[in-house]
């Protein structure tokens, strides 16, 4: 605990110094405040960084939260930090402003509840980001994040690996990081049907779609990345979860309830004179 409560502080200290970095260097005229820095590991998030205002907490100020995956990666954590600032800038000097910003943020709110507030990458974002690229490099701040960033994944997550199609020699895959019942039901009913199960930490794979029910699978296109999943399909290490059965229809029900009590069950359920099971 004491070890990684170090390696926390590490990390936040070099973020820190990064966003005090980009804030003297390009905002350094408005004074912002230094946002609250939080450190998360949220592998399953579309985002690597995010700067989230919240007046109720503090008017004046936001909180930037920071995947832990990328603060390894110089560029990358620049990259995007140098964006949610932008963000920063924007939630500071619109809704913090204290004549205007009140009623700025009853705006923001009105038009939420009809889904037509702006994503926050309009006009203000795109000025803002041509100014830094014109210093830091073509396409340095995006509006998007960039598929070239290094990102370091922090955690295993699972794998469903399946055969496309049955007899098939090539091979689709789907993800997760920490099954739900129903993510547990699908992989059960994969695994009977010739699916492999793995744990891995390979980035690539979590471009892939979600394990879900009728949610389908991913297949590569690039020749790498189909010999690499055939590969881990023929000779990986697949695992077999110990699961409880799950119990997705009342005739499983009334088949593990008979084979736990013993055959007079079967009349107990067929009967069902409360009628509790239909």
């Amino acid at each position: 605990m004491f070890l990684y409560k170090v390696e926390a502080n590490v990390s936040l200290m070099h973020v820190e110094a990064s966003v005090r970095k980009f804030l003297d260097k390009f905002f350094k005229e408005y004074n912002l405040p230094m946002p609250r820095i939080k450190i998360v590991d949220r592998m399953s998030a579309a985002w690597l960084g995010r700067d989230i205002y919240r007046p109720s907490i503090d008017k004046n100020n936001t909180t930037m939260e920071i995947q832990k995956s990328i603060t390894n990666d110089e560029k990358t954590l620049d990259r995007v930090i140098a964006h949610e600032l932008i963000h920063h800038w924007d939630f500071v000097t619109r809704y913090g402003h204290p004549e205007t910003g009140q009623a700025a943020w009853d705006k923001h709110l009105e038009l939420k509840k009809f889904r037509l507030q702006p994503d926050g990458h309009g006009k203000d974002f795109k000025e803002w980001a041509e100014k830094i690229n014109s210093v830091m490099g073509k396409d340095y701040v995006t509006k998007e994040s960039d598929t070239s960033y290094v990102v370091e994944v922090t955690k295993d997550y699972f794998m469903l690996v399946m055969p496309t199609r049955k007899g098939a020699d090539s091979y689709g895959w789907s993800w997760t990081l920490r099954p739900s019942p129903e993510q547990k039901a699908v992989i059960q009913t994969k695994l009977e049907e010739g699916g492999k199960l793995f744990t891995s930490r390979d980035k690539r794979w979590m471009t892939g779609v979600k394990i879900k029910q009728y949610g389908g699978m991913s297949i590569p296109m690039k020749e790498d990345s189909k010999k690499a999943l055939k590969e881990l399909y023929d000779s990986g290490k697949a695992i077999k979860p110990n699961w409880p059965k799950v119990i997705t229809k009342i005739s499983d029900f009334h088949k593990r309830m008979t084979e736990h009590y013993g055959p007079e069950m079967t009349e107990i359920l067929k009967n069902d004179p409360l009628g509790v099971l239909k």
